[in-house]
């Protein structure tokens, strides 16, 4: 993933988990906190078609979806 552009699209879900569970941050912010931990680290795959993701610098995991070429944020954990 090194080198290449990660679109990152935020759910209304995973903004309100954010702000739940890691605190208060703009999108922006959140957003490219959750870019630049898939430019770092590898998706693990699950059963049903999600991907789990642990954040840079964070003890919370990002679930996300696949969909044509960009990353959705579903909810943190």
């Amino acid at each position: 993933m090194r080198g290449k552009k990660v679109t990152v699209i935020l759910t209304e879900h995973f903004k309100e988990r954010y702000r739940e569970r890691v605190g208060n941050a703009p999108p922006s912010a959140q957003q490219a906190w959750v870019a630049r931990s898939l430019k770092s680290r590898r998706p693990k795959s699950q059963s049903d078609g999600k991907f789990r993701l642990k954040l840079v610098g964070s003890r919370h995991v990002v679930v996300l979806a696949r969909e044509k070429g960009v990353w959705v944020a579903v909810t943190v954990e």
